[in-house]
């Protein structure tokens, strides 16, 4: 049996615990998540609708639309690859929750993309709205024409521009800026040891 006399005294350094893995992967993982979710179920929800309202759409209201009311092929090529985008946001994420660094590569590579994207669906909208508003001016006749011609619906043109630049691009910026100034480097996702499966 020790002799409590003869037993050396515990020093704090004898107790050092591991440093605590930092929480921002974490968050930042399930912020992407949710994110790649919302835009995966907003795309595809919105690309069939458009295509199958204005498909069943009646003759004669369609007369009463232009021609290329509905989705162009620029517009739809642009959603395709936004789904693509998504589903990489949704990969990174998973990366990050698990504090892999390769999901902090994954995040630069989404943002970068989610801005050009932004930029390349801004320009085949405006060449749409562009036909649009010539075909308003030939057919002002029509219920549309007027409603386009309205001063609301301007005012509703511009606040629809002003949400889907906070939408479009808020997030992609963010992760550039985190993922590019803020934590770079494996270093920042804390120790790596393996995580639990999710």
């Amino acid at each position: 049996m020790n002799d409590p006399d003869l037993t050396p005294p515990i020093e704090a350094g004898d107790l050092e615990l591991p440093p605590e893995p930092p929480k921002w992967p974490k968050v930042i993982g399930i912020i992407s998540i949710c994110w790649a979710g919302l835009g995966l179920t907003c795309t595809v929800c919105g690309v069939a609708g458009g295509a199958v309202g204005y498909a069943f759409m009646p003759e004669s209201q369609r007369s009463q639309f232009p021609p290329n009311f509905g989705l162009t092929p620029g517009l739809m090529a642009t959603a395709a690859f936004g789904t693509l985008n998504a589903g990489l946001l949704l990969i990174a994420g998973i990366l990050t929750l698990r504090r892999k660094p390769l999901g902090g590569l994954l995040h630069l590579v989404v943002a970068a993309i989610s801005i050009l994207l932004f930029a390349v669906n801004v320009y085949f909208t405006m060449e749409q709205q562009a036909i649009i508003a010539q075909w308003a001016r030939e057919n002002s006749e029509t219920q549309y024409a007027k409603q386009l011609n309205s001063g609301s619906q301007q005012i509703g043109q511009i606040v629809g521009w002003a949400f889907g630049a906070l939408l479009g691009l808020g997030y992609p910026i963010f992760l550039l800026i985190w993922f590019g100034v803020v934590k770079r480097g494996a270093a920042a996702f804390g120790p790596q040891t393996e995580q639990p499966r999710i």
